[in-house]
């Protein structure tokens, strides 16, 4: 009920925005409830606060994961990992290549 409990603290506005990215989503769903996404994963501009405010818990992006552009002081709750580029310029917190790789196996660009 966490994940759930935090999706409300996103704006209205942005909620939408981010229900129409989820639905978006090619998703595989695991038997321990995380999930696969087949393609890109955009959450840019979200205005989230931490990245655990996205409902679904995703384990692995085969192309690239966008979060830039949001309030994220923390990298919890990101893939572990990403196919493709990981974005996540824009933050207050200015993340640095070697903090993302460290958490995330991303195989492309880092973009802190």
């Amino acid at each position: 009920m966490k994940k759930l409990s935090n999706f409300y603290r996103v704006s209205q506005g942005n909620r939408r925005f981010l229900e129409n990215r989820l639905q978006s989503l090619k998703l595989v769903k695991l038997p321990d409830g995380r999930y696969d996404v087949i393609g890109d994963v955009n959450f840019s501009g979200l205005d989230l606060n931490s990245l655990l405010e996205i409902p679904i818990k995703i384990r692995k992006v085969t192309g690239s994961f966008n979060c830039d552009t949001n309030y994220l002081t923390s990298l919890e709750g990101t893939p572990k990992h990403v196919g493709g580029d990981f974005y996540c310029w824009g933050n207050p917190k200015k993340f640095t290549e070697a903090e993302v790789r460290k958490l995330v196996n991303v195989r492309g660009k880092v973009m802190a």
